[in-house]
């Protein structure tokens, strides 16, 4: 049986209603040079010793957040594809500041809130709302990413959240990313 957690994000926190400024780079993709050395020291995205995963830390295009604490892969072949284009409008988040402040988040884990809120600004042609899929693997902090969604959303004004977990132990999991 799936797992429900609910958490109402601290409606009376300035820190949480404050709309932060733009977290994106102000250069295009397009302007992006990939750099094909390995860059695994510097914390830079760069092609692992196998090349077939490319390894990284650090998000080329968030200003915002720190190194993520471990490195991340990725394929090599998918590291090579071009994102869409993010726009400084784009990195306009409703999250509480010191989430920011105090590394909460890594800069890899906020691009993926980017990414997600601009794609829930979507409006479909039947007049829904689009959705975003997160399929990052284990330790990525895919929890994180989630409650920063729901914490933007919420101080966007869009008050029902469901987040469905595959096991009543990851309940509590749910909750410790609410409250860091």
């Amino acid at each position: 049986a799936a797992a429900t957690a609910t958490a109402t994000p601290a409606a009376s926190s300035s820190n949480g209603s404050e709309k932060i400024p733009s977290i994106v780079k102000q250069q295009e993709y397009a302007e992006e040079e990939e750099d094909d050395e390995d860059q695994a020291g510097s914390g830079e995205k760069g092609e692992s010793s196998t090349s077939a995963l490319s390894a990284f830390r650090s998000s080329r295009f968030i200003v915002a957040g720190r190194p993520h604490p471990d490195w991340l892969t990725e394929p090599a072949a998918i590291s090579r594809l071009a994102l869409p284009t993010l726009k400084v409008d784009d990195g306009d988040l409703r999250i509480p500041k010191t989430l920011l402040e105090s590394g909460g988040l890594s800069s890899p884990q906020l691009e993926t809130v980017v990414y997600a809120v601009r794609r829930f600004r979507t409006i479909l042609p039947g007049g829904v709302r689009a959705g975003y899929y997160l399929g990052d693997g284990t330790g990525c902090g895919k929890g994180r990413i989630i409650a920063a969604c729901c914490w933007h959303l919420w101080n966007e004004g869009q008050r029902r959240h469901l987040w469905l977990s595959a096991s009543s132990d990851l309940l509590e999991d749910a909750r410790r990313d609410f409250r860091d």
